[in-house]
């Protein structure tokens, strides 16, 4: 199933390709400890394909990092594209990717990084290494 457009977090763990990988993650809470001490407000923009399997693992993980860090101050908007990365009103234009799954990272209107398509460390270590560069 090819979801598109403004996605709500439920939606994407309730797909069955992302379920098994939501289901399965362990998250590593000392890594996030940065991140529930954050005194500025974060958004996140997540760029994803409902088809993509690296989507469906990334995502599912970030969804349990984001519910592990409630009630910190952050807004995450879900943006899902099709195979050729868009969708129906043009929303994933406004940020320049290539590869999916991409975590745009900003504060106060500024872009301070990316994660794009797999963390390098792990995602709960690539979030805090853009909120400390």
């Amino acid at each position: 199933m090819i979801l598109t457009g403004k996605l709500l977090a439920n939606d994407l763990k309730a797909l069955d390709d992302f379920k098994p990988f939501y289901d399965s993650y362990s998250i590593d809470n000392n890594a996030l400890l940065p991140l529930i001490d954050n005194q500025s407000p974060l958004d996140i923009v997540v760029i994803v394909g409902t088809w993509c399997p690296d989507c469906h693992r990334e995502i599912a993980h970030f969804i349990r990092i984001m519910e592990a860090l409630e009630p910190a101050d952050i807004n995450v908007t879900y943006l899902g594209v099709d195979r050729l990365k868009q969708d129906p009103e043009n929303l994933s234009q406004d940020y320049q990717f290539e590869r999916i799954p991409t975590f745009i990272v900003t504060q106060a209107g500024k872009e301070l990084g990316r994660i794009v398509e797999s963390p390098t460390l792990s995602l709960e270590k690539d979030l805090v290494k853009i909120l400390t560069i």
